[in-house]
């Protein structure tokens, strides 16, 4: 079946998914041949994902690609003993769940939070606190009624773009939460994977806007019960790493290998590596021979352009998306408060709509959003919604909305008859 929706030709009556959390081929980094153009780099968008010379190694060197982006943007470096590699933002996860909640725990988390996340707290059989937020973080006088009346075991948070309402934690409210936690003797978790690509230097999104949890904790006497994840496997780099102290690094070490990932042909990868530039450093300081290859992996300056060119690109599909839900008579309201951050935009829909029933609307045309309750351990607002700007090509992400606002004023018009 074929339909026209004014964008200049006849289409194919599929489905159109703006409701998955992934971004498509077209954004992820150019191959290594593509880059090289005479003696500089250049970082543009549309190479297959298959031919990324990033894609599943880029955990090679990735202690000193992150402590060269560090120094690059004028940050602390990380020590290697507190950093764990991981081969993106699940498995870091997984594995802090599996050493610091147990079934039937309670665990405390914003109010929206990623459903992937909520997921893997629903697989371990843990309860799930919601605590609402504002717009500098979530509130800390409903957190501590929620600790003093639930005792949790663990604070889930995602203060840097969430993948939400994309909210960045002020940090007053950092501190704020720091100290309500410690103060508790609860674990605090910041998952700083964002829903904008990280270490963009010389933008809103560059990895010091929001001060670490961590860092935090250290300055005030506090970093025994914080630990903090950051990925970037959500803007086509397969890589993330566990920042914590020796201890629980340890402990993660120990419980990756116990459970038998060892076996596994990426975690291999990540291990061979992780002793590679060991040695590499040992050499430098001149307790070991060096090596004849040099340190694998990304430069830090590439990963800087490309995460500035993914956010110029997150950016303009954000406008156009805003314009093409502006121009419907349904839909143009929820233009006005719209959130969200990166590749994500979050929306409330005008009274007397509701997000799963606009849903079931927009099916039958050929489109599907994630309806805002999903993100959401309790009941949730049933009027919000989520669109990915970055799972579609720009042509079939203005397709999609084009559809869904189709759909919204269709069901607006039976609504008022």
């Amino acid at each position: 079946m074929k339909r026209s929706f004014g964008w200049g030709e006849e289409q194919e009556h599929d489905l159109i998914s703006l409701a998955g959390e992934g971004i498509e081929s077209g954004l992820y980094p150019v191959s290594k041949g593509q880059m090289v153009q005479g003696d500089e780099i250049s970082v543009e968008t549309g190479a297959d994902s298959r031919k990324s010379w990033m894609g599943e190694s880029a955990t090679a060197g990735l202690i000193d690609l992150i402590n060269n982006v560090s120094s690059f943007q004028g940050h602390l470096r990380i020590e290697e003993s507190s950093l764990l590699l991981t081969t993106g933002r699940m498995e870091a996860l997984e594995l802090l769940l599996g050493e610091l909640v147990k079934s039937g725990d309670s665990v405390v988390v914003e109010n929206p939070a990623s459903p992937a996340v909520l997921e893997a707290l629903h697989r371990r059989q843990v309860k799930v606190l919601p605590v609402d937020c504002d717009s500098e973080g979530i509130l800390p006088e409903a957190l501590k009624s929620c600790l003093s009346l639930q005792k949790p075991v663990l604070v889930y948070i995602t203060p840097d773009y969430s993948d939400t309402i994309g909210t960045l934690w002020s940090s007053i409210r950092r501190r704020e939460i720091v100290e309500i936690t410690q103060g508790a003797d609860i674990w605090l978790l910041s998952d700083r994977s964002s829903a904008a690509a990280p270490f963009a230097a010389g933008t809103e999104h560059s990895l010091g806007e929001g001060r670490s949890f961590y860092e935090i904790g250290r300055e005030q006497g506090h970093d025994e019960r914080i630990a903090e994840l950051m990925s970037m496997d959500g803007h086509g780099i397969h890589a993330g790493w566990i920042r914590a102290g020796e201890t629980l690094i340890q402990r993660l070490k120990d419980a990756r290998e116990g459970r038998g990932s060892a076996n596994s042909a990426r975690d291999k990868r990540i291990r061979a590596e992780e002793a590679r530039v060991r040695r590499i450093r040992e050499a430098r300081e001149g307790r070991g021979e060096v090596e004849d290859s040099c340190p694998a992996g990304v430069s830090a300056q590439l990963l800087v352009q490309h995460a500035a060119a993914l956010n110029r690109e997150y950016a303009a599909r954000r406008a156009e998306a805003l314009a093409v839900l502006a121009g419907s008579r349904a839909l143009g309201a929820v233009c006005q408060h719209a959130a969200g951050s990166g590749r994500f935009l979050w929306a409330e829909l005008p009274a007397g709509m509701d997000s799963a029933a606009l849903l079931r609307a927009a099916r039958l045309k050929g489109a599907a959003f994630l309806p805002g309750a999903r993100c959401c351990a309790g009941a949730g607002n049933t009027r919000t919604l989520r669109l990915s700007l970055a799972e579609q090509s720009r042509q079939r992400l203005r397709l999609g909305l084009a559809r869904i606002c189709e759909a919204a004023e269709e069901f607006t018009a039976r609504w008022e008859q």
